[in-house]
């Protein structure tokens, strides 16, 4: 049998070493990372974009509260992630952590990462369904990216340039950019759950990330209109572990671009750009996310030379 408990963020002391061994646990087995960044920074600092109010779920041994066998954080939009330490599955610590949070009223939705065979076979036995999915695609070889680096080369109509952060905030000043990164972003992303919306505050949050690099932040500017076209938000993961040891990685964050500029062939390059960057930086690989019910983005990564690694789904409870 298990107790679970409700626990403020973030965990601390003992618990908080047992519950990252559980993350690690089910990272060896699986080979994904079972909770996404935003649910880990939660659960660490207490603190991440949307994560105010979140709610966190543990899971122990009956009798035994310094023995953590499963975890469940749910934020504030009612959507959730869980992970079960391996050793423990197929005993009731999943059921137990969604009682909870069904108990609690807080949540509607679970993440799967990797939508492995224990989520897909715990959901099958709940009933559940797939209510959203996420690719997540990959470049590596060699043929790929020389097409992107020639991709990246081709010059951009009229008065349109590029510019790192740096040179962009040396340009035209902090206020401004971060002014028109939003502007941008948030025309590009007005449909989407976690994009969308953004403010000052949540920009200087993601920026204060260890993985930020501020030269990784391409940015296409119209400077005839004096206004921001489209940017490139890159994150570099460094050495991760993979199936050959470890590889080294960077990731297609973020890619907008302001429906004004829309349908003038500028989306593949603006990808382009980033990934020639990564990979000039260092990177092995390169990875991104998108919705898979975006046909016509994974269509054009897939003409780039990206291919889909994993699945992860969102189930509705």
């Amino acid at each position: 049998m298990f107790d679970v408990v409700s626990v403020q963020l973030p965990v601390e002391g003992d618990v908080a070493g047992q519950v990252q061994s559980v993350i690690d646990e089910a990272f060896r087995v699986d080979r994904v990372e079972p909770l996404s960044e935003a649910y880990v920074r939660a659960v660490r600092e207490g603190v991440a974009d949307g994560a105010e109010g979140a709610r966190c779920f543990i899971a122990t041994l009956a009798g035994e509260p310094g023995r953590v066998c499963g975890v469940a954080v749910v934020l504030p939009d009612r959507m959730g992630e869980m992970v079960v330490d391996p050793r423990f599955r197929r005993r009731g610590v999943g059921d137990a952590l969604v009682d909870a949070m069904r108990s609690a009223g807080v949540v509607e939705g679970v993440w799967a990462h990797g939508n492995v065979p224990a989520a897909q076979g715990f959901a099958w036995s709940h009933g559940w369904s797939v209510q959203r999915e996420l690719l997540v695609m990959r470049i590596e070889n060699q043929e790929a990216r020389l097409a992107v680096d020639e991709l990246a080369a081709r010059p951009v109509a009229g008065d349109l340039v590029w510019m790192d952060y740096p040179g962009a905030v040396q340009r035209f000043g902090q206020d401004w950019v971060h002014e028109q990164w939003l502007r941008v972003n948030n025309d590009a992303f007005d449909w989407h759950p976690e994009q969308g919306g953004w403010d000052e505050a949540q920009l200087r949050r993601s920026m204060a990330a260890q993985w930020f690099d501020p030269q990784g932040v391409l940015l296409l500017v119209d400077e005839q209109a004096g206004r921001l076209v489209g940017f490139h938000y890159t994150k570099w993961h460094g050495s991760v572990p993979s199936g050959q040891g470890s590889v080294v990685r960077g990731e297609v964050y973020v890619v907008g671009l302001h429906r004004d500029y829309q349908g003038r062939g500028l989306g593949s390059p603006l990808v382009a750009v980033g990934v020639k960057h990564l990979f000039g930086r260092g990177a092995a690989e390169v990875i991104l996310y998108v919705e898979a019910d975006n046909e016509a983005a994974v269509a054009t990564y897939e003409r780039m030379g990206f291919g889909v690694i994993e699945r992860h789904v969102v189930y509705a409870v």
